[in-house]
């Protein structure tokens, strides 16, 4: 019963982030924004400016969608699947997907990926992830097993 319990307590806290998310995403540039058609069957599109804007990178069960930053214009999809986000000091974007076990890095403002991560060692979930700043190491948390991986830089 506490399992259920704390798996309610998760799934509302989900919930509220993402409602949070679109109401931040409907409150930029000032005028009404839809969030993001998802990428036709996973399909990854950039609009070429993307590259020299500051963005912000949201995940749903679509894919990962990108917005300018701070006008929160729609600039594209990639067709990853993906949990959690992080990003890196140049701007690269880490996607964890859980289903497949691994993470993916791609490059800032592309739809090309970097590189494929994951770890045989544990039962590697992973759901979420951060880059420290000083390091650039990544710390993947894992669902299931509770462990934390760091990927170093």
């Amino acid at each position: 019963m506490a399992n259920s319990s704390a798996l309610m307590a998760a799934m509302q806290k989900f919930l509220v982030s993402i409602g949070v998310t679109a109401a931040l995403l409907s409150g930029c540039g000032g005028g009404s924004h839809t969030i993001a058609p998802y990428a036709a069957g996973g399909r990854s599109w950039m609009a070429p400016e993307a590259k020299r804007e500051d963005l912000l990178y949201i995940s749903d069960y679509y894919g990962v969608h990108a917005y300018s930053y701070p006008k929160g214009q729609y600039v594209g999809d990639i067709g990853a699947f993906g949990y959690g986000l992080c990003s890196d000091k140049a701007g690269d974007v880490f996607v964890t997907d859980m289903p497949v076990y691994q993470v993916y890095e791609y490059a800032h403002g592309s739809t090309k990926r970097l590189q494929t991560l994951y770890d045989n060692s544990v039962d590697f979930n992973p759901i979420d992830c951060s880059v420290d700043p000083t390091t650039g190491n990544l710390a993947v948390a894992s669902a299931d097993s509770g462990f934390v991986v760091v990927f170093p830089k």
